[in-house]
């Protein structure tokens, strides 16, 4: 049976819906942390028209101390794989019972084959408009989505 590691999700403004909870934890070490739950959304997520994942799906996630993105790939219940679900992140920190990280809003969608959307534009423009994050921080997210693209052309995604 897995252990547990906790995982705490900021989202800005603080306290906007953030997560904290004990996941399974499956492995770790200095370069990766792989966590398990099961996904708990009120509605699907629908991108290009096709759900990309909802209640009840088996999240994977590959957490990269130090990086600026993490990396969850999704299952629906019977184990069918949906696709990648990345975030852009600020650097993933160690805790003492587990890691953290805060949302920088801009996320990206990679279905099977390779087909892919970046998503929350919007988000990151209200957060900026509001004063969630700043200027630096968004350009951050968008360099981190372009590297996620990056290594989805050269056919390096997910990394190892």
């Amino acid at each position: 049976m897995p252990g547990k590691i906790r995982l705490r999700w900021n989202r800005l403004p603080r306290g906007r819906r953030d997560v904290d909870r004990f996941d399974d934890l499956l492995y770790e070490s200095d370069e990766v942390v792989v966590g398990r739950f099961i996904i708990d959304v009120p509605k699907p997520v629908v991108v290009q028209g096709r759900v990309a994942l909802e209640k009840g799906d088996i999240a994977v996630y590959f957490s990269f101390p130090g990086k600026e993105y993490d990396i969850m790939k999704l299952f629906t219940p019977d184990g069918r794989f949906r696709g990648y679900y990345c975030d852009a992140i600020t650097p993933l920190k160690r805790t003492e019972d587990g890691i953290e990280a805060t949302d920088l809003f801009l996320d990206l969608w990679v279905w099977p084959d390779g087909g892919f959307e970046v998503l929350d534009e919007d988000e990151l423009q209200e957060a900026l408009k509001r004063g969630w994050i700043n200027e630096q921080m968004a350009r951050r997210a968008r360099e981190t989505m372009h590297e996620l693209i990056e290594m989805i052309q050269r056919d390096d995604f997910p990394p190892e």
